[in-house]
């Protein structure tokens, strides 16, 4: 039936099912497709996000100096310090440290140097760097032992008098470690007992989706009278090559928070751009529902 416009006119039938005596049918089949699909977004957001349960990576650098002159700044966080020092006393002299300290996504560096001059009245200065970061190993199934490789190297140097240590060590739930990798470096002073540098790996078990493991870097050094010295540290964290698993797949994620972004490169996490798409999945399901509810009146 229409109206003298051209309008089609509601139906009796028509008005007790907009009053509820009769329910109107659901929405389209397009419309559950499009809430199947939010499901799916909504249950893999928890995975894709899982990194921000990790540890943040920690950076401490301190520039100690020896008393009575006052101890030199601390950073906790990425960036370099520098710290000059000036002997007032009657042989002067000058002791210069710069350290740098860096983590994004997995990979971490730490270096240093430094210069000591002006004799045996030289004012000291000790840098030391501690870097860490953790890490997991995650996959379908929990429990599982995958072999995992941290590879590293490192090298201190020292000429005149002085000393520079590096070690790199992965602690947590890891079981049948290979050990940590150290190096170290003297002039003047009591020898060393490691080798002035490193490049190697550490072996070590961790069980999938059930632990959270670490890579731990650290180094200090520092120079008497007239000298120089180094120290640096660069680690990565691999699954074994060799390990094989037809039926599943794993994989390593690390500490989300970069220590030292990029200005102006932040990025929305993954859970958050999950959390996006959900909501514009139920907007467009609620459009399709309204319109399929539109084309029976």
């Amino acid at each position: 039936m229409t109206s003298l416009f051209g309008f089609p006119q509601h139906s009796s039938l028509d008005n007790r099912r907009r009053t509820g005596a009769i329910p109107a049918r659901q929405g389209s089949p397009l419309s559950v497709l499009f809430i199947l699909v939010a499901v799916v977004v909504a249950l893999t957001a928890p995975c894709a996000s899982r990194a921000d349960d990790l540890p943040a990576a920690s950076i401490v650098a301190v520039m100690q100096t020896i008393s009575p002159y006052p101890a030199g700044p601390v950073l906790d966080g990425p960036g370099t310090l520098t710290d000059t020092l000036i002997n007032p006393g009657y042989a002067g002299g000058t002791s210069t440290a710069t350290t740098y300290a860096s983590y994004a996504g997995g990979t971490g560096t730490i270096t240093g140097n430094g210069t000591t001059s002006g004799g045996a009245n030289v004012p000291g200065i000790n840098p030391m760097v501690e870097l860490s970061f953790s890490f997991e190993v995650v996959g379908p199934q929990s429990g599982v032992e995958v072999p995992i490789i941290v590879t590293g190297s490192g090298s201190t140097s020292v000429s005149g008098k002085g000393f520079a240590n590096d070690s790199m060590v992965v602690g947590g739930g890891v079981f049948n470690s290979s050990g940590n990798l150290e190096a170290c470096s003297e002039a003047g002073l009591a020898a060393c007992t490691n080798p002035a540098s490193f490049s190697g790996t550490i072996d070590a078990d961790v069980y999938s989706n059930d632990t959270t493991d670490t890579v731990e870097m650290s180094a200090n050094a520092e120079g008497y009278e007239t000298s120089t010295w180094s120290f640096s540290d660069d680690p990565s964290v691999e699954i074994d090559p060799s390990f094989t698993n037809p039926d599943d797949e794993y994989s390593i994620i690390f500490s989300a928070d970069d220590a030292a972004p990029p200005p102006g490169t932040t990025a929305p996490e993954p859970g958050s751009l999950a959390m996006v798409g959900i909501g514009l999945v139920a907007l467009v399901g609620l459009k399709l529902k309204k319109f399929g509810a539109r084309a029976e009146t």
